[in-house]
């Protein structure tokens, strides 16, 4: 089965920052440590990066 390319590849990056920021949260809210909140900063900078990017 081939899968179609996506047709808003700006769309499909945001979801996928989205779905990884939901996923960092949840693990820091069952862990509590330090980690999650480094791997937030992260991907708060790797957002920006690609907003920027994008102009």
């Amino acid at each position: 089965m081939k899968l179609a390319s996506p047709s808003n590849p700006t769309l499909l990056a945001e979801t996928i920052l989205c779905r990884e920021r939901e996923r960092s949260q949840r693990q820091r809210e069952r862990s509590g440590g330090l980690d999650a909140d480094i791997g937030d900063l992260l991907l708060d900078g790797v957002a920006m990066i690609w907003n920027m990017v994008q102009r």
